[in-house]
């Protein structure tokens, strides 16, 4: 078998693919994007240099890429940023058979347009289960709803019989029962709409002493249609403080 060659201008192209297709899986992460755009730049330079054309276009070929490479970063670092600004406070801790504690997640909105959709993942950076979350405080209109993240997925176990014949447990029911009783590592929390100026309060009850801890609060929220319904990412790692 004849091994396989691959001319410069097919490894530039390549690594211009591959460079575009990874800035493409976050294109919100900076860390991501930025690297990945820079790497499709010097793929531009790469196939420009090796190109038999007049240097006349290899350069407006760099030009042009140069521009959209830039625009492309430029779009993504100019994305509205959250307006969401949150604390963390410990409400108390205790030590019985199963410790646990419980932390006051402050979220404030301090603008005075109202948001809308927001949806959000919250976690700690410890992976320590989360047993519960409850709003302290409902207002009209901000209300708000909160549930366990199921992460097992497997729900169906397949049995086989010394016969040869086959039954399969769904073990769905008793599973979502379970992580309604003893909550999960990730809750998901879901608001209609958000007002402005506007505080949220929620109290969380964790595994273990969380006091030094972080609460991880990361998914999107909308703005108003009157401003566009913009998409807007949060992602935020809170302290749990005293």
């Amino acid at each position: 078998m004849r091994p396989i060659k691959f001319s410069k201008k097919e490894i530039g192209s390549a690594v211009l693919a591959a460079c575009l297709a990874v800035a493409s899986i976050r294109p919100l992460d900076p860390w991501v994007f930025i690297p990945t755009l820079v790497g499709s730049w010097f793929a531009c330079v790469f196939l420009a240099y090796h190109h038999q054309g007049k240097p006349a276009r290899r350069r407006l070929f760099v030009g042009c890429c140069t521009l959209a490479l830039g625009f492309i970063a430029w779009r993504n670092l100019a994305r509205e940023k959250s307006v969401l600004t949150m604390e963390a406070h410990m409400s108390g801790a205790w030590s019985t058979n199963a410790p646990y504690s419980e932390i006051d997640l402050d979220m404030k909105n301090p603008p005075g347009d109202a948001i809308q959709n927001l949806d959000l993942t919250i976690s700690r950076a410890s992976k320590k289960r989360i047993r519960k979350i409850s709003q302290m405080i409902s207002m009209a209109g901000n209300d708000c709803s909160y549930e366990p993240i199921n992460n097992f997925s497997h729900y169906r176990v397949p049995l086989k019989g010394p016969d040869g014949s086959h039954l399969t447990l769904d073990a769905k029911e008793y599973v979502d029962e379970y992580f309604k009783l003893y909550g999960s590592v990730q809750w998901k929390l879901t608001c209609r709409r958000v007002s402005g100026h506007t505080m949220l309060f929620f109290r969380l009850t964790a595994d273990g002493d969380a006091e030094k801890d972080f609460i991880t609060v990361s998914g999107t929220y909308e703005t108003l249609p009157s401003e566009g319904s913009k998409v807007v990412r949060v992602d935020s790692k809170v302290a749990v403080v005293q």
